[in-house]
């Protein structure tokens, strides 16, 4: 299934199905209505597609299932977006943009956030993408009360951009059978900042939780390197490693609690 042409609804509800491959190649948009597309194979939405299901009532929501491998363009939301490949892999091209809803990607392949596709909400559930690995080269950003949280089944977790959790969430990154490579992680109003990897675990660029919000830093088989600031407010800093804890020169750690 090709949609070359512009879909456009005031409100009602647009469904998009073949037991084949779908191809985006136009704007997918209802005025608060759910957006809803499921391929038996892959999807694809092209660089010149947008897929928006906003409006001044919050209640637009947009779901994309696939079988196979799943690329998407823009997305802008009202409520929840959901994007799920069940054999394959998820690659964002651009940004994901949701008003109050959360923000779930699911594959069993790899989760790829190129640069520039910043993801974005303020609900109260916030960003979660769980997938066998996870890169993400843009920033994540839950505004709301919402989490952050990355679960890598098999591989690793690798971020390159900025993440921040702005309302008391907290920041969740796991990587269970690889490693993770952290990059400049804060939260405010104490939201807690918990990462864990069975392999090797490096926070980049430092990590920031404000108030009384616990830092917690874990490798189970191997190595915790420390090469930017770590300021857990007042919370309590947990840094465990079944070998080495390598901390930078520049590095500091550093808590204004009593834990």
């Amino acid at each position: 299934l090709t949609l070359s042409s512009d879909i456009i609804s005031a409100g009602g509800a647009i469904s998009a199905t073949s037991g084949g491959s779908i191809i985006q190649n136009a704007a997918l948009s209802s005025s608060g209505g759910a957006i809803t597309v499921t391929a038996g194979d892959d999807f694809s939405q092209t660089t010149s597609s947008t897929t928006d299901s906003s409006s001044a009532g919050d209640t637009g929501t947009v779901s994309i299932t696939v079988e196979n491998n799943l690329l998407s363009d823009k997305i802008i939301s009202d409520g929840a977006v959901t994007i799920t490949a069940t054999s394959g892999s998820i690659t964002a091209l651009d940004s994901i943009t949701s008003q109050v809803g959360d923000i779930t990607l699911t594959s069993a392949g790899q989760i790829s956030q190129f640069n520039g596709s910043n993801f974005s909400t303020a609900s109260t559930g916030g960003i979660s993408l769980s997938s066998s690995a996870i890169i993400s080269s843009a920033a994540m950003s839950a505004s709301g009360s919402g989490n952050i949280d990355l679960n890598a089944t098999a591989g690793n977790i690798t971020m390159h951009s900025s993440s921040s959790a702005l309302a008391g969430g907290f920041i969740h990154l796991s990587a269970n059978s690889a490693s993770l490579t952290s990059n400049n992680l804060s939260t405010t109003n104490g939201g807690e900042i918990t990462l864990s990897s069975q392999n090797a675990l490096v926070a980049n660029a430092g990590i920031t939780a404000s108030g009384i919000g616990a830092v917690s830093l874990t490798s189970s088989s191997a190595s915790v390197s420390i090469a930017g600031s770590v300021d857990a407010g007042e919370g309590n800093i947990s840094i465990t490693a079944d070998q080495s804890v390598i901390q930078s020169s520049a590095a500091s750690v550093q808590t204004a609690g009593s834990g």
